[in-house]
């Protein structure tokens, strides 16, 4: 192969070898130009013409060699091809230096795996100004166009045979990682954003086993017919294996393709399979975080799959990892600073948790944008030892809600909080030392507090989160010490206090022999939350009776569960 040739795809070289052999011999130019105009390959009939050797050539533009007019009109024929993405002839005059020639020619679009136009072809033929174009030249051309077009049309369906699933027509997992890394490259160098949701039909062996292979493989046609009913004309569907699939959604952040995902499913779940009826599918959607690698960006979405299959299928999971993952790039530019956004995926479901949850994102909003903002250090202390308080408060909450609710982990996830805590009380103290780099502590807030724990850890209660009353002091009616504590904290600010209830046996608040009272620290304040007043209630002297014992003997006779179980199989 010729030196020239040498820096021309697969198939681009075996387009020019046809070439070479279609013309062997006549007197007909052809080449290759990619999408700028540069000249990807030129025979020698080109070169003669242009008066420089073929690999002098390539790379150059038209407008390097013709007169300007020319190359104008050249520029404006192949636009119009690779715009429609179809085959053009055309007869005009070229000026090259001091001479003039007519050419008759075929230009024809190459396109990519993705039906996009990435480069053109041209064959033409020197007829003599004088004759134009006779009987002879005419036909030779309009053969050649049919011979490209016959070309073309060979390479579509090998390229079509090795990209689609015969089964569903597709794309297969080959494709899907094509198309994935050119959205990933898109991404890296536009910011667009770029989401992918992988999807598997719920109990599908159960189809096969019950209705043969026959009936599972019009379900799996069936079904991509109604997924695709469901997408853009841009995103991309295909086949994974078996009956699972991969949908690449361009230009869509995680928030919008979880609407997607929930289309998708409802759109599942309401169609009417024939001879099966009812098929329900579970969703993991994962957002490409920049720079990150194919795999990694896969291995996410799978892993909320399996959460959703795990939770009990028919449902949708997003990947909580991006934020952990897409912090360093956003705090490399701070010009862009990233804010931590709470999303509905992040709830819950009890009240005081999800409550308490916003508020760390609010605090550590706040000091994170006075560390960027380079705010006194004495303003950054405040705002440390104020979010070290909510921290420690939440934490103490959620530890008493998640034991209420009869939580397995409820034991394991305390240990996990003390060394949160622990961790965070010594980067204060280097920080007041002056120790501490901003990106330590920075790291520390979003990885280990936001998105490690918040976001990870605090998933596996959440299935435990079906009393909304467990942990808010209204599961059991408040006595003692409880209630004279919450009486107190709702008339701190008041010269004369409230008549206690006598159904809670309350008893009358000091108020400091009428004098101002005392202001309160947040920490204080935050006591007479209702989950607070909960805590005090189960640690007051008299025995506990009725369902308070019985909860916090669940508490104190649960099983310490094992470390992060690895995955069982799912269909």
């Amino acid at each position: 192969m010729s030196s020239e040739k040498t820096h021309l795809t697969p198939e681009q070289v075996n387009l020019v070898r046809f070439l070479d052999n279609l013309f062997d011999g006549s007197q007909t130019v052809f080449g290759l130009k990619d999408r700028q105009h540069r000249f990807l390959y030129v025979n020698s009939e080109v070169a003669g013409i242009i008066g420089h050797p073929p690999d002098e050539i390539t790379g150059k533009k038209p407008d390097d060699y013709l007169l300007p007019d020319s190359a104008r009109l050249m520029y404006q024929r192949h636009e119009e091809v690779m715009a429609s993405g179809r085959p053009a002839r055309y007869v005009d005059q070229v000026g090259i230096g001091t001479r003039t020639f007519t050419f008759a020619t075929v230009c024809f679009p190459l396109k990519n795996d993705l039906g996009m136009v990435t480069s053109l072809g041209f064959v033409g033929v020197h007829v003599q100004d004088s004759i134009w174009l006779n009987a002879g030249m005419q036909e030779m051309l309009e053969k050649s166009q049919e011979t490209i077009l016959d070309l073309q049309r060979q390479i579509d369906d090998m390229r079509l045979q090795a990209t689609t699933d015969p089964l569903t027509g597709v794309w297969n997992r080959v494709q899907a990682e094509v198309i994935g890394r050119q959205e990933m490259t898109r991404q890296d160098r536009s910011s667009s954003p770029v989401t992918i949701v992988f999807a598997d039909l719920d109990h599908f062996k159960n189809v096969n086993d019950t209705w043969g292979h026959n009936i599972g493989d019009a379900v799996l046609i069936e079904f991509c017919r109604v997924v695709n009913e469901s997408l853009r004309a841009s995103d991309v569907l295909a086949r994974w294996g078996g009956e699972e699939f991969v949908i690449i959604l361009p230009d869509t952040d995680l928030d919008s393709a979880a609407i997607v995902a929930e289309r998708i499913r409802y759109a599942i779940e309401q169609h009417d399979f024939e001879h099966i009826g009812v098929l329900t599918a579970s969703f993991g959607v994962a957002a490409y975080i920049q720079g990150e690698t194919w795999h990694r960006w896969v291995e996410r979405a799978d892993s909320a799959l399996y959460r959703a299959k795990n939770k009990g299928r028919n449902r949708i999971e997003l990947d909580t990892i991006d934020l952990l993952e897409a912090i360093p790039a956003y705090f490399a530019q701070a010009s862009g600073f990233l804010r931590l956004a709470w999303r509905r995926s992040y709830d819950s479901g009890h009240p005081v948790v999800d409550r308490q949850h916003r508020q760390l994102f609010a605090h550590t909003n706040n000091l994170l944008s006075a560390l960027l903002a380079g705010k006194p250090r004495e303003n950054i202390t405040i705002l440390i030892n104020g979010l070290l308080e909510a921290v420690s408060g939440h934490f103490h909450d959620e530890e008493q809600i998640i034991r209420e609710a009869g939580f397995p982990g409820a034991e394991e996830h305390a240990r996990l909080h003390s060394s949160i805590v622990r961790k965070a009380k010594r980067l204060a103290r280097r920080y007041y030392d002056g120790r501490l780099e901003l990106g330590e502590l920075f790291s520390f807030l979003a990885y280990d507090v936001v998105a490690t724990h918040m976001l990870v850890d605090d998933q596996e209660f959440f299935p435990y989160m079906n009393n909304p009353l467990a942990g808010t002091g209204l599961s059991v009616p408040k006595t003692g010490k409880a209630a004279r504590k919450a009486g107190t904290a709702k008339t701190a600010n008041a010269t004369k206090a409230a008549k206690p209830s006598k159904t809670t046996g309350t008893a009358k608040p000091k108020t400091n022999g009428g004098a101002k009272p005392k202001a309160r620290t947040p920490r204080k304040t935050a006591a007479a939350s209702p989950a607070k007043a909960a805590r005090a209630a189960s640690g007051a002297k008299p025995a506990k009776t009725g369902k308070t014992a019985k909860t916090a003997a669940v508490a104190q006779t649960a099983k310490k569960p094992s470390k992060r179980a690895g995955k069982a199989p799912a269909s």
